[in-house]
């Protein structure tokens, strides 16, 4: 096996390589998820709490999410991957632009009689670059992770870093009514939001450092272990399975936030759940082998 004819420093790299990646999923995932109670308390004053403000902030982030997804899909097509973290620190450090986190002046005063269209295009010109990025964290290093780790058993199965990723959102949501919202102030929340942002981004240049080192005996392995495509009536399948429960979870906020109590923060029970499922699922030998060929 390749792992006999490392240096040292190599297998030392080597051994804290999964903890460097899980850290840095975990990481991201927090960032994510605190950005979305963050940005609607940002623009309380200016709509309130109405149901509609509630729904429109949760299918806004789902769609950035899957833009983000998205760009992580079209980023491996770069087939180096050092050129791909060269890509991703660069839009990282350009989303940067945008922080601390505020909601945008540039469409004056929103409309009460229509805040939907209002809402949606300050949260895309507000926090749409950083999210995005930082979404795209989960299935881009998992990416990576699967390349750098071929020809070792966990690199298999790079799915199972989901769980880290769906652990930090579930506690990040949880955190922020609990502990965040009360203990510190708005402008704390955005600078402390910036600080991890950075560190995020310095996790990722030394992914960048350590990535090569791992996948240089990895390539002729990585050569053999091409999966075949995906056909598309099974693509379908997993698109549908995957809006089912997104779907529902949206539907169980509009029906709390709209007949229970338009109060702040009502939806993060259901999202939370929402994700522990995720965390459930992608342990080590469970819901993700439902799903194999």
């Amino acid at each position: 096996m390749t792992e006999h004819v490392l240096s040292p420093a190599h297998r030392r790299i080597d051994a804290i390589t999964p903890a460097a990646f899980a850290v840095a999923i975990f990481t991201s995932a927090s960032l994510v998820f605190l950005v979305q109670p963050m940005a609607t308390k940002l623009v309380l004053p200016l709509l309130g709490g109405s149901p509609s403000v509630w729904n429109t902030a949760m299918v806004f982030f789902q769609a950035a999410l899957l833009a983000g997804y998205l760009y992580a899909h079209l980023l491996q097509r770069i087939p180096s991957v050092r050129w791909q973290a060269v890509t991703h620190l660069t839009l990282l450090a350009a989303a940067a632009v945008f922080l601390p986190l505020s909601i945008t002046e540039a469409l004056g005063d929103p409309d009460p009689t229509a805040p939907i269209g209002w809402l949606l295009g300050a949260l895309f010109l507000s926090v749409g670059a950083p999210f995005a990025v930082l979404s795209a964290t989960a299935p881009l290093l998992q990416a990576w992770y699967a390349r750098a780790r071929v020809g070792r058993p966990d690199g298999a199965n790079p799915y199972v870093l989901y769980a880290a990723s769906n652990l930090g959102s579930f506690l990040a949501l949880l955190a922020y009514p609990v502990l965040i919202e009360p203990l510190a102030s708005l402008s704390g929340q955005r600078l402390g939001w910036t600080v991890g942002y950075g560190a995020f981004a310095a996790m990722i240049v030394l992914l960048a450092i350590i990535l090569p080192r791992g996948l240089g005996a990895a390539r002729t392995a990585a050569s053999d272990h091409r999966s075949p495509p995906i056909p598309w009536p099974r693509k379908i399948i997993l698109i549908l399975l995957a809006a089912a429960p997104s779907s529902l979870m949206l539907g169980v906020t509009a029906h709390l936030s709209t007949d229970v109590a338009s109060a702040p923060f009502l939806w993060v029970a259901p999202l939370a759940l929402y994700l522990l499922t995720f965390v459930i699922a992608s342990r080590p030998g469970h819901g993700y082998r439902c799903l194999s060929p």
